[in-house]
């Protein structure tokens, strides 16, 4: 709610307003304490129309008249200096967190090296190999391995940080995690050269349409996924990591009792549901009955993965 630009109150049996950024008090009668219930935030129009069966127009339009002339000098309602405009509508500077997606095993050929299928010669790249008659085949930029990839996420997020402190880095992985000793070392890396930088990181990962068997009927049609806070504890990361790893969660009870593994080394885990239908109503019950102390529920996703859900249907659920 607004706060209250005059505030109105009675005291002794009379009525008074007062403006609390000038301080200026005045008496109220009947039809100014009522035109005080809207002004200064809705229009004269809308308070006649509101007030035409207790009050005249002109009466109003003289109250509103008089309140205008108030606020013209400066008694009351004072317009905000530049300074203070500029305060209030103050835009957060630096980059406060980053989502990445690491390539799997296999999806890159190297840190950054080239791949072709024969001769390259020098200066037959770009746009020079167009003007050479040679057969050659000119090299074609591989894209960087998983590790590397990972540290220019980390020196991307610190390097544009500017005056942001808190820092969140999120890695989005499948059902499991591919590489938990590499994804070990780059967080434990991380939250080192963040706290020689004076500021706290967060680093999350995020595992998507996670396999689990004998679902409960609320729970059937809708997409799983997992949202784990690692521990600040380094020693702790590969452990939470590695139990990511298996993959195997078995039956929702199974999943739970994960979560609650999870929590002993220090990690906080949330469970997220992306409706796949209309009928995601008995999600949060099925899901704090098989003992989930936190979850999420994912709409937008929901129509990312299937822009045909029609908004309205979704919201009974």
């Amino acid at each position: 709610m607004a706060r209250e630009q005059l505030h109105r109150f009675e005291y002794n049996g009379k009525r008074y307003a007062i403006d609390p950024e000038t301080c200026f008090c005045f008496e109220c009668d009947e039809i100014s304490w009522d035109v005080l219930a809207y002004y200064p935030e809705t229009p004269i129009n809308r308070i006649n129309h509101l007030l035409r069966d207790t009050h005249s127009p002109t009466e109003l339009n003289e109250v509103v008249g008089e309140l205008e002339w108030l606020r013209a000098t400066k008694a009351i309602l004072p317009a905000p200096s530049k300074e203070q405009l500029q305060k209030e509508f103050e835009v957060e500077r630096g980059l406060k967190q980053l989502t990445v997606e690491l390539p799997a095993p296999g999806e890159t050929g190297g840190d950054g090296a080239a791949r072709s299928g024969g001769e390259t010669l020098p200066g037959t790249a770009g746009w020079r190999g167009w003007l050479r008659s040679n057969k050659a085949s000119v090299a074609e930029p591989v894209a960087p391995s998983a590790s590397v990839q990972a540290q220019r996420a980390v020196e991307l997020l610190l390097s544009r940080s500017a005056a942001q402190s808190a820092l969140h880095l999120e890695f989005l992985e499948p059902a499991a995690v591919r590489q938990p000793a590499l994804l070990a070392e780059c967080c434990v890396s991380a939250s080192h050269l963040a706290r020689l930088g004076g500021k706290t990181l967060t680093v999350s990962v995020v595992l998507r349409d996670l396999r689990v068997e004998g679902l409960p009927d609320a729970l059937k049609g809708h997409v799983l996924g997992l949202r784990v806070s690692l521990p600040s504890e380094d020693a702790e990361v590969k452990t939470v990591l590695d139990r990511l790893a298996e993959g195997r969660y078995g039956s929702l009870n199974a999943l739970s009792k994960l979560v609650q593994t999870l929590d002993k080394h220090g990690a906080e885990a949330a469970i997220i549901v992306r409706p796949g239908h209309p009928g995601f109503g008995g999600v949060v019950e099925a899901l704090h009955q098989a003992g989930f102390p936190a979850m999420e529920l994912d709409l937008d996703g929901a129509y990312i993965a299937q822009p045909s859900l029609d908004p309205a249907g979704m919201i009974p659920g």
